[in-house]
């Protein structure tokens, strides 16, 4: 039965990535077509688009300001109660994070219009992360910045190590933050952010020179300095989406062809990143992982919201329909336990709502 699912899983990838191919052609044909759809309001949908953005990095720059209070509790008393706080606080704050998907796909797309505001994405949402350049991972008991004392932890040294050979060594942002607060598999113990004032004899035997080189203190060092350059990001992007230069100033006198395609190709490479996870994340037994992929998913699909002004009357309609109905569907999964057949109808539904967009 195992050799069935995981077959059926793989089978869903497939389709998956046959699937996000064919968005891309689809999108590459109507890029050719120089008519632009004439029943949308292009101002109307630029003005929400912005408005959106705009509201969503406020809302993001809120919930991790809870996020950054409750990291400093934890770091003040590193118990059970504080570490379950803050971890609840960084699933609202990167739910919060993921709204902003379609400003992210954007930027992605459209590198030279977002190179503003790039920087400041980069430090807040990258992924996926290489955990050991962070901290212990798998066998690699004292690998990362947190053991490797001949790196000064402040705010300029982490901006140098974030990317610095690959993309995948992220220091910053809010999936970092992830993985200081949940440890390999959800295995952080409290223990990791206790406060160590002296060095103890081995640690004097090993040749630790101070108390801030021990790995304790420098665990606790990067997670504060983490979480405050990603609420000091969030304000500066703030700023910049309200700047003269803001891309937002730019973006309403591009084509409407030009916005109409960006738009789309941001909407199908978002579903598709969507259902790439989905096939992943088929086999996963763990109600609590599900749960909080599922919250994350929800809001994935809901940034997608204000890319409707950008189809016409009768494909919105279509669309509305298709992203409400998966969007419901991420809801419930994310408050109760999902079977593999519950799992199976959410990922066949959000195939139906990318064919729908196609």
């Amino acid at each position: 039965m195992r050799i069935q699912l995981v077959g059926y899983a793989l089978a869903l990838f497939a389709s998956t990535l046959l699937l996000a191919c064919e968005a891309d052609k689809q999108i590459s044909e109507k890029a050719s077509d120089p008519q632009p759809q004439s029943d949308i309001n292009i101002e109307q949908a630029s003005q929400s688009l912005w408005a959106s953005f705009r509201e969503n990095t406020e809302d993001a720059s809120l919930h991790c300001g809870f996020l950054q209070h409750a990291i400093n509790q934890l770091l003040t008393k590193s118990q059970l109660e504080t570490l379950y706080a803050a971890q609840k606080a960084w699933h609202n704050c990167a739910n919060k994070i993921e709204d902003l998907n379609l400003l992210t796909q954007l930027n992605l797309l459209e590198p030279s219009l977002f190179q503003s505001i790039d920087n400041s994405l980069v430090y807040i949402n990258s992924k996926p992360i290489q955990g050991g350049y962070l901290d212990r991972f798998g066998p690699y008991l004292y690998s990362g910045l947190v053991h490797d004392i001949g790196i000064n932890l402040n705010s300029e040294s982490l901006r140098h190590q974030h990317g610095l050979t690959d993309k995948e060594e992220v220091v910053l942002g809010i999936y970092a933050i992830e993985f200081m607060l949940f440890g390999e598999q959800g295995s952080r113990p409290p223990n990791d952010y206790l406060e160590q004032k002296t060095l103890s004899e081995t640690q004097q035997h090993q040749q630790f020179r101070s108390i801030d080189e021990v790995p304790n203190n420098r665990r606790r060092q990067l997670l504060l300095l983490q979480s405050q350059l990603l609420n000091q990001e969030l304000l500066l992007l703030q700023e910049k989406l309200q700047a003269d230069k803001s891309p937002a100033n730019v973006w309403p006198k591009l084509p409407a062809r030009q916005q109409i395609n960006s738009v789309h190709n941001a909407v199908t490479t978002s579903l598709s990143q969507s259902l790439i996870q989905l096939s992943q994340n088929y086999s996963t037994n763990n109600e609590t992982i599900d749960s909080y992929f599922f919250e994350n998913l929800h809001a994935q699909l809901y940034s997608l919201n204000p890319a409707l002004n950008y189809y016409s009357t009768h494909e919105r309609q279509a669309l509305k329909q298709a992203l409400e109905q998966a969007q419901s569907l991420a809801h419930k999964a994310s408050i109760s336990p999902q079977t593999k057949t519950q799992k199976q109808q959410l990922l066949e539904k959000i195939y139906t709502l990318m064919q729908v967009f196609i």
